[in-house]
């Protein structure tokens, strides 16, 4: 299992991906097996975790003291879990120390974020929490805010529409939630808001949640007025994209952010 100290330029980082047993860490841990600057350290799901070094896997029944020795033992942590699961590295993280952690799970609370920021100040952890690791996700955040401060004073309407499959849990997504918030960001006085009744009001971003089949992931953020329309638009074909805009962001997290320093990603691209 990777070591914690400091690595030097030539050594690799050890991730513990949490989650591991879902969707995106499957993807992360097939990522890996060839990233030329990150490798994998453990893999934790609800039932078990492994931790891996260059000669053998130690596979451990999940508990909570067992995830907080094995963390120590890592350099990155990323989960993509749930907001239960995310509570569980909360408290592990809390028992380390210089962690660099991704939190790719959706539907976190306000509190869920506030014991996130306090572990990370106490552990000096540099943590990123990112609805959608896409880099094309990220391009199209920065693309929104240069439309909202051009149309915007035009009088543009602003809407917001999401396609997901049919399993997905979190509606709006996590991706629409953070599209909507840059765009408040560049305009404060405008309103998110996720059911219409009645006609639209000024002023406003309603953010429409589409469910259906397989569909991997698609975003549309709309700018109309009466006579012309600009859409910005992201779709995914494959997860394979977010795992590895993950580890993108990981050694980003790595150059930008301070130790103790927890950010969410509407930040994160200005910096």
């Amino acid at each position: 299992m990777t070591k914690s100290a400091k690595k030097t330029s030539t050594q690799r980082l050890g991730c513990l991906i949490h989650g591991a047993s879902g969707r995106m860490g499957q993807q992360l841990t097939e990522a890996l097996s060839e990233h030329q600057h990150l490798l994998l350290a453990a893999t934790v799901d609800e039932k078990e975790i492994k931790a891996f070094d260059e000669s053998h896997t130690a596979v451990l029944k999940y508990s909570s003291k067992a995830l907080a020795a094995v963390i120590q033992g890592a350099d990155v942590v990323i989960d993509f879990s749930s907001p239960k699961g995310t509570a569980t590295i909360i408290k592990a993280l809390a028992l380390a120390e210089e962690k660099t952690v991704l939190i790719g799970t959706t539907g976190l609370s306000e509190r869920d974020k506030t014991a996130l920021a306090n572990a990370a100040k106490k552990g000096r952890h540099r943590v990123l929490i990112a609805g959608n690791t896409s880099l094309g996700v990220a391009t199209m955040a920065r693309l929104s805010q240069v439309a909202v401060k051009a149309l915007c004073p035009a009088g543009f309407d602003i809407e917001i529409i999401e396609t997901h499959h049919r399993m997905k849990v979190d509606a709006p997504s996590g991706t629409a939630l953070f599209l909507a918030n840059v765009i408040q960001k560049a305009n404060p006085g405008l309103k998110i808001i996720f059911e219409r009744k009645g006609k639209r009001s000024n002023n406003t971003v309603c953010i429409h949640a589409v469910r259906g089949g397989g569909v991997v992931g698609e975003h549309s953020i709309r700018f109309i007025s009466d006579s012309e329309e600009l859409a910005i638009s992201h779709r995914a074909f494959s997860r394979s994209l977010f795992a590895e805009g993950a580890l993108h962001l990981v050694l980003e997290i790595e150059r930008k952010l301070k130790p103790g320093q927890t950010v969410e990603l509407s930040k994160f691209i200005e910096i």
